[in-house]
């Protein structure tokens, strides 16, 4: 008797001699194969995204320096976030007229209002800060 080395497809037959008296019959049942493996539409990247975030250049034993290149660097943060800000500001003020228009409860308007008024606080106060 001759053995395939291949497994068994689904709903296949499969003999096992253990002796010439002696056959066991194993039948592959379908409730218990399994959907095979795909490959999925998306695969993420796995290796590390690079920041490309400015690198001190300067002589690192230059304590002015170095701190002159931090100070920079959170000036042009907040510079970002002066810009973003004006952007999420009509966004949220968007929505919180929707919210009126559709009867929002009070408690959710005025956490918008509320989130409205620390965005233009902070606003003020960076611009202010970077006037001077």
């Amino acid at each position: 008797m001759s053995f395939d080395s291949k497994a068994p497809s689904k709903n296949q037959t499969v003999v096992n001699s253990t002796s010439k008296s002696h056959m066991a019959v194993n039948t592959i049942n379908s409730r218990q194969s399994q959907t095979p493996i795909t490959t999925p539409h998306y695969i993420p990247n796995i290796t590390k995204k690079t920041v490309n975030a400015a690198n001190f250049e300067g002589d690192i034993l230059d304590h002015q320096a170095y701190l002159d290149f931090h100070n920079e660097q959170q000036t042009r943060l907040e510079q970002r976030f002066v810009i973003a800000a004006k952007e999420k500001i009509v966004k949220l003020e968007n929505l919180l007229e929707k919210g009126r228009q559709h009867g929002l409860p009070q408690t959710q308007l005025q956490e918008a209002i509320d989130k409205i008024a620390v965005l233009k606080n902070m606003q003020a106060k960076l611009e202010s800060k970077g006037s001077n």
